[in-house]
């Protein structure tokens, strides 16, 4: 069902409509987060082994 159909059933439906939607926009904000952590700690990581390396040489 999509959301915009939920407000065919009244406030009840725009209401859960409105939960629904932020619920999607805080997991949107969420999933953007932890993919920018994610590619601090790849780049990081990339540092580490670069200065182990250079470490074992």
């Amino acid at each position: 069902m999509e959301i915009t159909k939920l407000a065919d059933f009244g406030i009840i439906g725009i209401v859960l409509s409105y939960f629904i939607w932020k619920d999607m926009k805080t997991f949107d904000t969420f999933k953007v987060s932890m993919r920018e952590i994610v590619n601090e700690l790849k780049a990081l990581n990339s540092r580490i082994e670069k200065l182990e390396d250079n470490y074992k040489e």
